[in-house]
């Protein structure tokens, strides 16, 4: 996602649609809803195809994805009145919010690099930094179509032959049980939501979608990212065979919390239960 910052050890998932409305009859750049900031997981939210205002009809020039810096879109009060009264301090810059014709998560974006700095209320520190085009940091660029050899070395990569790609937002991540899904198996870490407009059972039922396990307490579901495979969370009404929010971790049927080395079915439904054990959780509230 463009933004990221150079000195944050950040990570950049795709995340499928939740909502693009436009604010006018065509699109403005405030249209997108986004979603929690964080400053380690950020979203992408791919675009639908536009319809134009005049004909009514499908067109295909609209933009297949959005940049953005997330941490700026913090609903506070300060930083609302700022693009309000200076609409290009969020639409006029590059690593701030972008769109592009031609993006996917194989693609790197501009970054703001010295990270830019706030004030207390939110707003920026220097409307002039924001002046700039940004720094890509790796290749290919955005509009820019991966090279044969760019995806034959993720693909290697994914099945643990080659150690570090050097380009796009996939270079970290790991694709389990060659069923096309790309999670973060190996970062060991798990969201977990309150927003409503995050749901697990859109990241499950999505086969684009990208990112570590998620939890949505608002459905009250777990989406195992690296299946596709929706648990419930654990309550009186699913005591087993459910992902416990306190612990974050499954419980088999008998109750047992699971982990690495200790296998388990679900006796209801019969699948196996998967093993999670996690080093980090991020909160959006």
């Amino acid at each position: 996602m463009a933004g990221m910052m150079p000195t944050e050890q950040a990570e950049v998932v795709a995340y499928p649609r939740k909502k693009a409305e436009l604010m006018n009859s065509r699109f403005s750049c405030a249209a997108l809803n986004w979603g929690a900031p964080s400053n380690q997981y950020k979203y992408l939210h791919p675009l639908p195809a536009s319809t134009e205002h005049d004909t009514g009809k499908a067109t295909s020039n609209f933009p297949q994805g959005a940049g953005i810096h997330l941490i700026d879109f913090a609903a506070t009060q300060g930083r609302v009145q700022q693009y309000q009264n200076s609409r290009d301090t969020m639409c006029a810059s590059a690593p701030r919010f972008s769109l592009y014709p031609s993006l996917t998560e194989m693609n790197c974006l501009p970054i703001f690099n010295p990270p830019l700095t706030y004030n207390d209320d939110g707003t920026d520190a220097s409307l002039a930094a924001l002046k700039t085009s940004g720094q890509v940091m790796c290749n290919p660029g955005p509009n820019e179509k991966p090279t044969a050899q760019q995806i034959l070395q993720l693909q290697k990569w994914t099945g643990g032959r080659v150690s570090t790609p050097t380009y796009g937002v996939k270079k970290r991540s790991v694709k389990a049980r060659q069923n096309g899904r790309v999670c973060f198996a190996d970062h060991r870490v798990v969201v977990v939501s309150k927003h409503g407009d995050h749901t697990a059972s859109e990241l499950c039922k999505s086969t684009s979608a990208a990112g570590p396990d998620f939890v949505s307490t608002k459905e009250g579901l777990f989406c195992d990212m690296c299946t596709g495979e929706l648990w419930p969370l654990c309550s009186q009404a699913a005591p087993t065979g459910c992902f416990d929010v306190d612990l974050k971790a499954m419980r088999a049927s008998n109750g047992a919390v699971t982990s690495t080395g200790l296998h388990a079915r679900d006796v209801i439904t019969g699948r196996d239960i998967p093993e999670k054990e996690y080093k980090k959780v991020v909160h959006w509230k």
